[in-house]
C-alpha cells in the first residue's frame, strides 16, 4: 500500500485530508498524497517559490466555528473556499466539478489518508484558477467526497498559500498576501516572533509547517492548521499528570465494563496556559485522543498537537511562509507578567465517554469513526 521507504515518507503520510461528520466544521483537514494516478507519474509537493511583487488584500468571512472563507474563481465562476494551512493541495467537491462541466476520470486518482480512513480520490486540471491577483492555468486540484460544510465549495491549500507572507487582520476581517521581503520592519520588531519548522521527524520538501509549543514543563511539535476549528493532541503528547490520571481511570472503567472492542480514550483538556516562544495563550481547549493514522504509520508514540483556529480566531497575526516565521500582534491589554505567572492545566469532564464541550461532539460516532 505504501510504495516508499518508511523513513522517507512519514510526513507524506501525515499530510492527510479527512472530512469527518463533525458538527460545525471540517475539523482537522490534512491533505496527504501517498499514491499516484495510474495515468500520471507520482506527484511531487515541493515548497513553492515565494510570490514576489504581487501583493493584494481581500476580505474574508469567518464561520461560527472560526474557519476562514475566501473568494476563489474557477474558470471565471466565483466560489467560496476554506483557507487551510493544514492541506498541502487545493481541493473541490464533486458538485463543483459538475458545475464547471469537468468529467471525473475514475482512473486518474491519488491516494489520500485521514485520521480514520484512506481512499483514492480523483484529480482534475482546472483550466483557470484565480485568487486575488494570482492566476494559474491548468491548476491541479483534488476532488473530495461530497461536502459536509454547506458554506464551503472547496479548500485553499498550501500549494497556493506557501508562497506568501499572509497578514490576518481579525478586526477588519481582511487578508493581505504580500512579498515576504516586504514585511514591515516595525512589524518584525514589535510583534511576537515564533519560528516555523518543517516536519520534526524527518527532512523533506513539503509545505506543512510546525511550531514548538510548551505545555507546562514539556515541549511538543504542533502543526499550524488554520483549516481546523479545534485543536487535538495525541496521548503520546499528553504528559500532564491529571490528564494521564483520567486516562487510567477510563481504562480501568472500560475493563470493568467488559472491555469490548478497542480502548479509545478521548477527553477535552482546558489548558490554563500554553506558550510558544514569546506568545502565551490562556484557557485553550484541546481534545486528547489517539490519531488513527499515526498508528497506521507506526509513529503513534510520537507527540503531536494539531493547533487549530481556536488559538488564532481573535488574533491579528502574520504567517510568513517563505521565511518560516509566525508573527503575532500583542493586544493592548496584554499583561505578560501575569500570564507568565500562570501554570498548569485544568481538565474538564468525566465519565467513560467523550468529554463534550457544550453540545458539540467532534467525534464521529461512538468510537470516533
Amino acid at each position: 500500500m505504501y510504495p516508499h521507504a518508511f523513513i522517507a515518507n512519514i510526513l507524506n503520510y501525515m499530510k492527510k485530508l479527512s472530512f469527518l461528520n463533525w458538527p460545525k466544521a471540517l475539523l482537522f483537514v490534512l491533505l496527504l498524497l501517498t499514491g499516484c494516478a495510474s495515468m500520471e507519474p507520482e506527484l511531487s509537493i515541493k515548497r513553492p517559490a515565494a510570490i514576489l511583487d504581487n501583493a493584494f488584500t481581500l476580505p474574508y468571512k469567518v464561520q461560527e466555528d472560526g474557519l476562514i472563507l475566501v473568494a476563489v474563481e474557477l474558470d471565471g465562476i466565483p466560489f467560496t473556499f476554506t483557507l487551510d494551512s493544514g492541506a498541502t493541495l487545493t481541493a473541490i467537491y464533486p458538485s463543483v466539478a459538475n458545475q464547471l462541466g469537468y468529467a471525473i476520470d475514475p482512473e486518474r486518482t491519488v491516494r489520500i489518508h485521514g485520521i480514520i480512513q484512506s481512499a483514492s480520490r480523483p484529480l482534475l486540471d482546472v483550466q483557470n484558477f484565480k485568487f486575488g491577483n494570482l492566476t494559474r492555468d491548468n491548476m491541479r486540484i483534488v476532488v473530495l467526497k461530497e461536502r459536509h460544510n454547506p458554506e464551503s465549495d472547496g479548500i485553499l491549500g498550501m500549494d497556493v498559500l506557501a508562497g506568501y507572507a499572509i497578514l490576518f487582520h481579525h478586526k477588519e476581517q481582511t487578508l493581505t498576501f504580500m512579498d515576504s521581503r516586504k514585511v514591515p520592519t516595525q512589524l518584525r520588531r514589535d510583534w511576537r516572533r515564533i519560528p516555523l519548522n518543517d516536519n520534526p521527524y524527518l527532512e523533506d520538501d513539503f509545505t506543512l509547517t510546525f511550531l514548538q509549543v510548551n505545555l507546562g514543563n514539556y515541549t511538543i511539535p504542533a502543526l499550524l492548521d488554520l483549516g481546523s476549528s479545534i485543536s487535538i493532541q495525541n496521548w503520546a503528547s499528553a504528559k500532564n499528570s491529571k490528564i494521564r490520571g483520567i486516562r487510567r481511570r477510563l481504562e480501568k472503567q472500560w475493563k470493568l465494563e467488559g472491555a469490548n472492542g478497542t480502548f479509545r480514550p478521548r477527553i477535552l483538556a482546558t489548558y490554563q496556559l500554553i506558550r510558544s516562544g514569546p506568545q502565551y495563550w490562556l484557557e485553550r481547549d484541546v481534545y486528547v485522543r489517539d490519531l488513527e493514522s499515526l498508528k497506521i504509520l507506526g509513529i503513534e508514540d510520537k507527540p503531536l498537537l494539531i493547533m487549530g483556529m481556536n488559538f488564532f480566531r481573535d488574533t491579528t497575526f502574520l504567517a510568513d511562509f517563505p521565511a518560516m516565521t509566525l508573527y503575532i500582534k500583542p493586544e493592548s491589554d496584554d499583561d505578560t507578567a501575569s500570564i507568565k505567572a500562570q501554570t498548569g492545566s485544568r481538565v474538564r469532564g468525566g465519565g467513560n465517554a467523550v468529554i463534550r464541550l457544550g453540545t458539540g461532539d467532534p467525534m464521529d460516532g461512538p468510537n470516533g469513526n
